[in-house]
């Protein structure tokens, strides 16, 4: 491999004569193009036609000579042929309101071709480039390098000291703050000279590259040395942007190119690039394709300034590694903000090439609106995988996705996403430290295409990306998991799109790169402006015991989480919307989780766990609650400025600690959160046992929050070994859980369901539910939501089902027609095809699902096999004991005559019942309140 013997040609000198004139076909931009060929006609003779463009695609600039390009990318496809391709930032937002660029574009083809842009961010901007262009022409044709511009979005003054200081935040970053970044300061002046003109900010460029690559990469005893082939392919384009410019003599443009050269080399080598870790085809994740856009982009500019034949091979590495997510929907990422990086990286790299017909595929918008579900309220990416929980300011990495999207599809979604997020990068202030912020908003231009926004609301209600995407799939195929069809990505629970309303993340994979031990784990739960239940953290907190999951420690050994969920349901209904996702093979049992929003009111988190192989179990069931949290008993009241939450538990109580992250061992995880201390508190709802195959273990958790005080928590009662009975301060009674289930008054044989005493009733993948005097019955399962009060019924058919219900009602409706249907002696009969469908039901009478009441169930227990017991004190109760829940104040101990005993702490006898029995003949005792089991 040789070194740079001799620079290519910079072109300086730029030919009027004969050039085209192209502008936007409209009538503000045609009158300017007229007052700028009269002018030039006038002072230099001859012709200079003049092109107008109307909307489309980016296009070459016309012509085989000089083109003057009039405009901004959003109505010039001319520029913003350019534009996509790193060489001019010129939209509606850049120079802005009453701002203007003069700019020459020197040879950016390689075939020694200038440009001239007179661009503007409205036709007011343009004129005003136009005279100012005219005003600065000598008495011939030729031009030299020009750069003016006014703006008001960046400084173009820099202050005397600004110096000293960059090189101060870049020794500060490389010692101990993020080495990765610290070249970020002199990337952001190198832009600053493309976007202000002023030569001050390419000298603060080009001392500090010398510097750093000099005193700082040159010294091996230096480490680390900010690992620049993540950021070369940057480094690459600021140089082609700048290199023209007047801080820079020869001799200083080849120990540049030579530096440039040799990072590429060393991006290309690699090993994320090897042919190991790049098989075709293949989902990519943000180190490749980091060094991929290096090479690519390096690749363009030794081969096209160079012709050096190991550009063209470098080209085709990076064309290998993006070739992998051709077909994708996401990235191998599985880190809050890191999960960004591969797609934008993608749409770079596409936009350079000009395949527009990538960009605006089914797969490419599916990567955009992954990136809206995984966003809380307020607009920022929840934190999960290797994350931070909370940054100031306008944190999302995902906004420039959304902006491209906008950009290229004129769809008014990806608009609303981006301004949701924070909008287009902002103006830059002349401080050090500022410049890193400087360098991550405007490295890439800001895609400000003027595209009206619209709220995205498809994305109210619950949402599951389902199934995960396959490459990703491929990558991470474990034995013994489910099959693709049946597993699922997130699912993302939203109550409209205000910045208050009521959202959940849930996590269906626990894999990926920057991917942590969370399937089936709470991300993120967030309501009134605030973030309760949370994740974050880094690389030192993978394990499942940092994450909102069931942790298994079986025999002695914390279980591996697999990382496939398998998606047992998804009901997006009127009143209630919920997901059902499981996980086997999880350290020897099955463990179900079902999440139910009622609207407007609360979270319901349905648990249970279904042994596989038998063995002594600590089960312990995580939540991660930020801010003032008091625990009592069954119930966690957690206080945050403004607001205020509380969790409900159906047993066992467990206990509350303390914990506090750091990321990287830098800063706390949650130390910008400006309503809540940094520390989180983890409740573990634990329970310890000797379990064999089929026994069962069942929790579940009610949460909801209020603005200003804590809400009054809700009643939480097992009635069952897998349902509880909820009511809330209001008095109103919820049955849920999960099927089969009976009672005098209820048999339900399904997935899980929900029925409340006033309101809807949910069934999910179930095939009959009896309440009362009412019943449901099909062929095949289905998920309703019924209100028939209402006199409506909202049903989910995965095929068509023969369906029969409880009515009255002589006419029925289906989808708002009259439905073939047989009704008479109190039942409706009727066919419904497979989806969803609206039935209608003109009832006579109302009806009520009757008050349950409330049956503790108590589990039996039996103690596992290390825990060595020995006789404290005894206490004669008539008979063998087969069930006892101890609590603070006494314990309940169920007989195998099947006498219920209530004992005090001293174990004095406080009650006795005669016999009696309750759901699977557990001993029960009708008169005796317990909020859950604590085994």
């Amino acid at each position: 491999m040789e070194d740079i013997k001799a620079l290519k040609s910079l072109y300086l000198e730029t030919d009027l004569s004969g050039c085209v004139v192209v502008a936007p076909d409209l009538p503000e931009f045609r009158k300017v193009a007229e007052r700028l060929t009269e002018e030039l006609k006038g002072r230099f003779g001859g012709e200079f036609p003049v092109i107008l463009q109307g909307p489309g695609d980016p296009c070459p600039p016309p012509g085989e000579g000089t083109a003057v390009l009039l405009g901004n990318m959003a109505v010039l496809p001319s520029l913003a042929y350019l534009y996509y391709r790193h060489y001019v930032y010129c939209d509606l937002l850049y120079p802005g309101r009453d701002g203007w660029v003069v700019r020459t574009v020197h040879n950016p083809f390689g075939d020694g071709r200038n440009f001239v842009v007179l661009g503007g961010s409205d036709p007011s901007g343009v004129g005003e480039a136009v005279e100012r262009f005219l005003s600065g022409l000598g008495p011939e044709p030729k031009l030299g390098h020009i750069v003016e511009v006014r703006t008001g979005l960046f400084p173009c003054e820099v202050p005397p000291d600004l110096p000293r200081k960059v090189e101060k935040v870049i020794k500060y970053q490389l010692v101990e703050g993020n080495p990765s970044m610290a070249f970020f300061p002199a990337l952001a002046s190198g832009l600053l000279y493309h976007l202000t003109g002023k030569v001050a900010w390419a000298e603060i460029w080009r001392d500090m590259f010398f510097k750093y690559f000099s005193d700082v990469v040159g010294d091996t005893s230096r480490k680390p040395t900010g690992r620049a082939e993540f950021w070369i392919w940057a480094l690459v384009l600021t140089w082609d942007l700048i290199e023209e410019s007047p801080a820079f003599g020869d001799p200083e443009r080849l120990r540049v190119t030579q530096v440039l050269l040799d990072y590429t080399r060393r991006a290309a080598r690699m090993s994320y690039l090897s042919p190991d870790n790049l098989p075709p085809g293949a989902v990519r994740w943000n180190h490749q394709t980091f060094n991929a856009l290096s090479c690519w982009f390096g690749g363009e500019y030794f081969s096209k300034y160079y012709g050096l034949p190991e550009a063209e091979e470098w080209k085709e590495l990076a064309e290998k590694c993006f070739e992998g997510m051709r077909g994708a929907t996401r990235s191998h990422d599985e880190g809050g903000g890191y999960s960004s990086l591969t797609p934008e990286h993608t749409l770079i790299y596409i936009l350079s090439r000009g395949d527009l017909d990538w960009a605006r595929s089914e797969e490419v918008r599916a990567m955009a609106e992954w990136a809206f579900l995984v966003h809380d309220p307020t607009g920022r990416p929840v934190g999960f995988g290797d994350s931070v929980g909370w940054t100031k300011g306008r944190s999302s990495r995902y906004r420039r996705l959304w902006a491209i999207l906008a950009a290229v599809t004129g769809e008014g979604r990806y608009a609303w996403m981006e301004r949701w997020a924070g909008g287009g990068p902002g103006p830059v202030r002349p401080r050090a430290g500022g410049l890193i912020e400087a360098y991550t908003e405007w490295s890439r231009p800001a895609y400000a295409a003027g595209v009206t926004p619209e709220p995205p609301f498809d994305h109210s209600g619950v949402r599951a990306v389902a199934p995960l995407d396959r490459k990703v799939y491929e990558l991470e195929a474990v034995s013994g998991g489910p099959p693709h069809d049946r597993t699922v990505d997130k699912v993302a629970f939203r109550e409209g799109l205000g910045r208050g309303s009521a959202y959940l993340l849930w996590d269906g994979f626990g894999g990926g790169r920057h991917g942590h031990s969370d399937s089936n784990g709470v991300l993120r739960y967030h309501e009134h402006g605030r973030a309760w239940v949370v994740d974050g953290g880094y690389n030192s907190e993978t394990g499942p015991q940092y994450h909102n999951i069931l942790l298994v420690v079986r025999d002695g050994r914390m279980a591996d989480v697999p990382p496939f969920c398998t998606l047992e349901a998804v009901a997006d209904l009127p009143e209630v919307k919920l997901g059902v996702l499981s996980l086997d093979r999880y350290g020897g049992l099955g463990w179900t989780r079902a999440i139910v929003r009622r609207r407007k009111r609360y979270f319901l988190v349905l648990d249970e766990a279904i042994v596989e192989e038998e063995g002594d179990y600590d089960l312990r069931l995580l939540w991660r609650w930020l801010g003032d949290a008091e625990h009592e008993g069954c119930v966690l009241r957690v206080a945050q400025e403004g607001a205020g939450a509380v969790q409900v538990s159906a047993g066992p109580e467990g206990r509350t600690r303390k914990e506090l992250r750091h990321f990287v061992g830098r800063f706390p995880v949650w130390g910008e959160y400006p309503y809540a201390g940094p520390e989180v508190t983890v409740w573990e709802q634990r329970d310890m046992c000797r379990m064999g195959r089929e026994d069962r273990k069942f929790w579940a958790n009610v949460f909801l929050s209020s603005a200003g005080r804590t809400p009054e928590p809700y009643e939480l009662t097992r009635v069952g070994e897998g349902a509880v009975q909820l009511v809330d301060p209001q008095g109103r009674s919820t049955l849920a859980g999960f099927g089969p289930f009976s009672s005098e008054d209820v048999e339900v044989d399904g997935l899980c369901f929900l029925l409340e005493s006033e309101g809807p009733r949910v069934l999910v993948r179930g095939t009959s539910a009896r309440v009362g005097g009412r019943s449901l019955a099909s062929d095949g399962p289905v998920t309703c939501e019924a209100d028939l009060d209402r006199g409506r019924l909202v049903l989910e058919a995965e095929g068509t089902v023969e369906l029969e219900l409880t009515s009255d009602a002589r006419r029925v409706l289906l989808d708002g027609r009259r439905a073939d249907a047989s009704t008479g002696g109190g039942r409706v009969r009727l066919s419904v095809p497979s989806g969803r469908h609206v039935i209608g039901l003109r009832e006579r009478r109302s009806w009520r699902v009757p008050d349950l009441p409330p049956v503790p169930y108590f589990p039996a227990f039996t103690p596992p096999e290390s825990c060595k017991l020995r006789p404290v004190r005894e206490v004669h109760l008539g008979g063998s004991v087969t069930a006892s829940v101890p609590g603070r104040e006494g314990a309940i101990v169920g007989c195998e005559d099947g006498k219920v005993v209530r004992l005090d702490p001293d174990l004095e006898v406080r009650w006795r019942t005669g016999r009696c029995s309750g759901p699977s003949g557990a001993p029960t005792a009708s008169s005796a309140r317990w909020a859950g089991p604590a085994s």
